[in-house]
């Protein structure tokens, strides 16, 4: 397992927008970030990140649906080192005490 693994990816800015980076197929936004945890469980990687958002019940997935795009990014970066994306990837709310995957 890799713990707090750092990354720097390079993303397609239509990705986030379809005007970014019209005409330049070389144009990319550089991205990094920190990975909390990228383990594997026996059936492949799993990112794992950690939240400390005071959130519950309802509000808690919803927030959770808002970090979906970050974990998409963290599962890009770990393709992209590794040739495998992986199989899972999860949210431990730390305040609400739940673990939802995304």
């Amino acid at each position: 397992h890799l713990r707090e693994w750092p990354f720097t990816l390079g993303i397609d800015p239509s990705r986030y927008s379809a005007e970014a980076g019209a005409g330049d197929t070389e144009d990319l936004v550089l991205v990094r970030g920190i990975i909390d945890l990228l383990f594997d469980a026996g059936e492949g990687w799993e990112i794992l990140d950690y939240k400390t958002d005071n959130v519950r019940g309802e509000d808690l997935q919803r927030r959770a649906d808002l970090y979906a795009g970050q974990l998409r990014i963290y599962a890009d970066a770990a393709e992209a080192v590794w040739g495998k994306r992986p199989k899972r990837c999860w949210l431990a709310f730390l305040t609400a005490r739940q673990i939802v995957e995304i």
